[in-house]
């Protein structure tokens, strides 16, 4: 399934296929019929696989392949984002975050875990736009919590105010940190944007 999200090709006629939304081209190569199809199965890969998942140069090779498709564009910036930012950490001047484990969630909004020290929540919902990467850092004996909210764009200027819709949700968002003393990032939110020419 993977490899259908990479155009890649596949070996035999792929018999372990969900081909209502899955296929083998005439060139022996993967694909996938609609979007639902893409989001079902990223949802499996960020749920089931290391958050490295979306790393490996091959991803590069899928924006070359689908240039002239802006969903697909999109989607793939955003996942090879997410798994670098997982895996890698961000090091920027003004914020330092380290690599930590994703928690996928398929809510609205998800519960922050007070069992996890430090993680990345990942919306694996395809119509939630508010964020697409939430990184939590929680010390349980000074009862703090350090949040960024984070929102992977591609386009040469945005539209939404992001920032603000996520805002005015904040406590959906923090529910089971009440006892805590939330600290977010001077911005509290960080907007990662990619030009696309």
């Amino acid at each position: 399934m993977r490899n259908c999200l990479l155009g890649a090709k596949i070996a035999g006629s792929g018999p372990h296929m969900d081909h209502c939304y899955f296929y083998v081209d005439s060139e022996g190569s993967g694909r996938y019929s609609c979007g639902l199809g893409r989001h079902a199965i990223t949802e499996f890969l960020r749920t089931n696989v290391k958050e490295s998942v979306f790393n490996g140069a091959e991803w590069y090779d899928t924006l070359m392949a689908f240039k002239n498709i802006p969903s697909v564009i999109g989607f793939t910036v955003e996942q090879i984002a997410i798994s670098k930012l997982a895996s890698r950490g961000l090091h920027l001047r003004h914020i330092q975050l380290p690599a930590a484990q994703i928690v996928a969630f398929d809510t609205l909004t998800t519960r922050i875990s007070i069992d996890k020290a430090q993680a990345y929540y990942v919306p694996v919902r395809f119509n939630l736009k508010t964020v697409d990467l939430l990184f939590a850092s929680l010390d349980l004996q000074k009862k703090t919590a350090h949040i960024v909210a984070i929102q992977i764009t591609v386009a040469k200027q945005h539209t939404k105010d992001y920032e603000a819709a996520f805002f005015a949700d904040q406590d959906t968002w923090l529910r089971g940190l009440e006892n805590f003393k939330v600290k977010k990032h001077s911005c509290g939110f960080i907007m990662v944007e990619v030009g696309q020419k």
